[in-house]
């Protein structure tokens, strides 16, 4: 994590991995969730101003989509596959397929807010990206130990992620050039994010309570939020001015 720079994302999967790693050696259960939830409340004491930047958004709030919609993607696809008597294969499209929902959801809104951008392919182009991501990561993995043993054959062994990495990144650039994968949206006011999550987490399994009791409040807080947004939507237009001094 000090390698990298102590980014928000580093920070999370580091706190989570220590936590999850702990609770093993103390012979608990784990949970993710509460894992995640450890990691953003550290995260935001050593550094409050973090919670206003993209990145730490968009890394909590993937790994929270992960982990509430993309699990309830992989028990429906399981329970559908399951009758097929599916392969090897089969249960790595499942987890793909839901880990790329998952983080499609979780950070939707963030992106809108941030980017005012909403990616519509972005689950199937995961799929393809995700695997390959994974082969980068542990070809670098790889060559950093290389180059522990022979500081030399660290240079020739980079090689190889660097291909992996290039062959991601074409893969990306061509997606991108793709007419129409992506809208242009207006960015969403905090409570209607706020609502989204809200929603997420309240059909997800961590709440126990009965179907329709879910259903009904997820439409009331939805219900809720847009009906706030409509209230207080300003009339006219609304000019912004910036003052960034003679710099």
């Amino acid at each position: 994590a000090c390698i990298t720079g102590l980014t928000p994302s580093i920070v999370r999967a580091g706190i989570m991995a220590g936590t999850l790693l702990f609770m093993r050696h103390l012979g608990r259960q784990n949970d993710t969730l509460n894992a995640l939830a450890l990691a953003f409340i550290l995260s935001l004491l050593v550094s409050p101003l973090d919670l206003f930047m993209a990145g730490f958004q968009l890394s909590f709030g993937a790994v929270f989509g992960i982990l509430i919609f993309g699990a309830q993607v992989r028990r429906g696809l399981d329970g559908l596959l399951q009758r097929k008597r599916p392969r090897r294969l089969a249960g790595y499209l499942t987890g793909a397929v839901s880990a790329s929902a998952g983080a499609t959801v979780g950070t939707a809104p963030l992106l809108a807010s941030a980017f005012n951008r909403v990616s519509f392919l972005g689950v199937l182009l995961n799929i393809a990206v995700i695997p390959i991501a994974s082969a980068a990561i542990v070809t670098v993995f790889i060559a950093v130990i290389a180059g522990l043993v022979i500081g030399g054959a660290a240079s020739y062994a980079a090689l190889v992620p660097a291909a992996v990495i290039r062959f991601m990144m074409a893969i990306i650039n061509w997606a991108a050039s793709i007419p129409f994968i992506a809208a242009n949206v207006a960015s969403p006011p905090w409570y209607m994010t706020l609502a989204w999550f809200g929603v997420l987490f309240a059909t997800s399994g961590y709440v126990l309570v009965k179907t329709k009791a879910k259903t009904v409040f997820s439409i009331a807080l939805a219900s809720l939020a847009l009906l706030t947004m409509v209230v207080s939507r300003p009339s006219g237009m609304v000019i912004t001015f910036l003052d960034v001094g003679q710099g």
